[in-house]
């Protein structure tokens, strides 16, 4: 049986999502192989609210740079995407290159009015 280590990543979400972008994939990267990564909630992008439409445009673009890094490397996190007329924050699992497991929250808050 492989054996694998768990590692949380932390680190600031801030409004720039091209730094946190970066500043995840760095962060991967010293991670050995055969880990599991787990990042903060919505850490690419936070809840900025005032560019939500920057936040889905943002999210193809981060899912393939997500991807081209997990070779040998089990990465989750939560990513806000659209699909159809509907927004979701999805988790997701990327291993291999691929994203292997994504789920939607099933009970969202609304925005900017946590309940």
């Amino acid at each position: 049986m492989k054996k694998y280590n768990l590692v949380s990543l932390l680190f600031e979400t801030t409004k720039d999502y091209e730094k946190n972008l970066s500043k995840l994939l760095e962060l991967i990267k010293e991670v050995p192989q055969n880990s599991i990564i787990v990042a903060p909630e919505v850490c690419l992008t936070g809840y900025d609210y005032d560019n939500f439409e920057n936040i889905l445009k943002f999210a193809d673009y981060a899912i393939k740079k997500i991807k081209e890094i997990s070779q040998n490397k089990i990465i989750v996190l939560t990513i806000i995407e659209k699909r159809g007329s509907k927004v979701y924050n999805f988790a997701k699992i990327f291993f291999n290159n691929e994203v292997v497991y994504e789920r939607p929250k099933a009970r969202l808050f609304r925005f900017g009015d946590e309940h």
